[in-house]
């Protein structure tokens, strides 16, 4: 299953490219690579175009032109959820509640 994010504000752009910190940016994920290569191929996206830098999260970056991948029906989660379910996660893997935490001044 595709899962669409948009990270706009919370990546930190990428100068080899001139993607500005502002600039709207979706990350593309599946249930497993082989899942997330064969969408990529089925809208000729290159596999070496794929991030792996986390192994555990591989995905696709669509920007500028390539946000017109996303099909208009599915669901993208916002900034604001993409940042609870990294917050989730994070306190997951410290085996903490997943109720939030206040935060500190």
């Amino acid at each position: 299953m595709l899962r669409f994010e948009d990270w706009t504000g919370l990546h930190g752009g990428n100068s080899r490219i001139g993607l500005q910190r502002s600039e709207r940016v979706v990350k593309v994920f599946a249930d497993s690579e082989a899942e997330l290569a064969e969408w990529g191929r089925q809208h000729d996206l290159k596999p070496e175009w794929m991030d792996r830098r986390r192994p555990d999260q591989p995905h696709y970056d669509l920007f500028r032109r390539s946000l017109q991948l996303v099909p208009p029906t599915v669901r993208v989660l916002t900034p604001a959820e993409v940042k609870e379910r990294i917050r989730a996660e994070r306190a997951a893997r410290r085996g903490r509640p997943l109720a939030k935490q206040p935060r500190p001044r």
